[in-house]
């Protein structure tokens, strides 16, 4: 690979990368050889050259000097019969757990040498660190965005295209045991431009139909997990339905304890740690997928809730699921929701869910998702800094399409380039260490 840049002289300088020495090699192309010496590159794990040093973005590359050993001799004199060098390598060297490419200072922005380069061929790309990775539970996902439950996630087609925009995993609608067909309309109300207030009813199809949805989707070889969200009205309900996504080929399970505006499910299992205790040990001794228990806010210790779960064996969980809330017509002097009461999502709950995801951080050991209102990067990384190794966005899908995924990832990866970090999973709780 050659990336050409301009010097200060009056010809230019060829940098090439050397993906099985993995170090830098820079020629001169007006040079009659510009080649190295085959003495040269009996010991390029040792380069020799000239010592010198290139401060480049506060970064230093040291170049190593010549060795004056025995078994040298003979390239010491033909390095200074040339009287010059005609090609120099530079040990790449990681900084920070960063790997960076410093070429040039007098054009800094060449030296963005980053997945999302296009200059940078494919197979020096995938050999690249990417700094968006994450893990929660064993799940790998490319980057810490993920599609929320509820949200687009009723169909292969539609969780595709999720996935496809760039989301890390995807939640698909909370699935039954049988089917449901929901509350009756008006089922959404807008309450401002980045906040819904709903009452669904968890209509989806069931179970045993839903698993086709998946079997189809895992076909198609993505490479973001697919977590199905399970819903229940008793711990057996749960653990069936569990089951039968799980064998479906669904990567994890996320319980839908946290619901607010169904009856006798939901938030109302979600607001009990003995019940919730029973859901997840039920489940957990049932499949061997991981395990995701959505939390709900409508308690007065999420902790205590967190706690349950992660004590019966939850291997992650999601902070937060929907406010119960309502709001009313002022000329019909109605609710506006068929159902009445309904849960709040987007920009007005993300407070609130920051709260939590800090609080439930330093109280359990697993993996927390962060979801809540996230509409840009700079929310993604508000809930990474409180504890979340990875976040769902929901809502601002309504407001900002799927292309929001690449948006807040690239966002993300600006943000971490700034502070000179390698990885997303360095600001994981970070503010706790203040």
């Amino acid at each position: 690979m050659k990336f050409l840049f301009p010097q200060s002289t009056s010809h230019h300088t060829h940098v090439s990368v050397s993906k099985a020495t993995s170090t830098l090699t820079r020629t001169n192309p007006t040079s009659p050889r510009a080649t190295t010496s085959p003495a040269a590159t009996q010991h390029t794990q040792k380069p020799r050259i000239p010592t010198s040093n290139f401060t480049l973005n506060n970064i230093e590359l040291h170049a190593k000097p010549p060795s004056n050993s025995p078994k040298n001799t003979i390239q010491n004199q033909q390095q200074r019969s040339e009287h010059k060098l005609k090609s120099r390598t530079f040990t790449l060297k990681k900084i920070s757990a960063l790997n960076v490419l410093a070429l040039h200072p007098a054009h800094p922005e060449t030296n963005n040498l980053t997945l999302n380069n296009p200059t940078i061929k494919p197979h020096i790309r995938q050999n690249m660190p990417n700094p968006l990775e994450t893990e929660i539970a064993g799940l790998q996902l490319r980057n810490p965005t993920i599609l929320a439950a509820g949200i687009l996630g009723l169909t292969t087609t539609t969780l595709q295209e999720a996935i496809n925009h760039g989301a890390g995993a995807v939640v698909t609608k909370s699935i039954s045991q049988k089917p449901r067909t929901g509350y009756n309309n008006p089922t959404i109300a807008q309450i401002d431009n980045y906040s819904l207030l709903n009452a669904m009813g968890l209509p989806n199809p069931g179970a045993n139909y839903f698993a086709q949805e998946i079997r189809e989707l895992k076909k198609q070889h993505l490479h973001a997990p697919v977590i199905a969200s399970v819903i229940g009205f008793t711990p057996h309900e749960y653990t069936q339905t569990a089951q039968i996504l799980a064998k479906a080929g669904a990567d994890a399970i996320e319980l839908n304890i946290s619901c607010p505006h169904v009856k006798k499910t939901g938030s109302e299992i979600g607001q009990n740690p003995n019940l919730v205790s029973k859901v997840v040990k039920q489940v957990k001794n049932t499949i061997k997928k991981p395990v995701i228990v959505k939390l709900t806010p409508n308690v007065t210790d999420i902790v205590e809730i967190a706690k349950a779960a992660v004590q019966a064996g939850a291997d992650a969980v999601t902070a937060i699921n929907t406010l119960r809330a309502m709001t009313i017509d002022t000329e019909t002097h109605k609710p506006i929701l068929a159902n009445k009461i309904g849960g709040l999502s987007g920009q007005a709950i993300k407070p609130i869910a920051i709260r939590c995801v800090y609080e439930i951080h330093e109280a359990v050991n697993v993996p927390i998702i962060g979801c809540g209102g996230i509409t840009t990067h700079q929310d993604a990384v508000e809930f990474m800094l409180a504890g979340a190794t990875a976040i769902q966005i929901g809502t601002a899908i309504a407001t900002q399409g799927l292309n929001i995924f690449k948006t807040i990832n690239k966002g993300i990866n600006t943000y971490l380039h700034k502070k000179n970090l390698g990885s997303v999973k360095q600001i994981i709780g970070l503010s706790h260490h203040n």
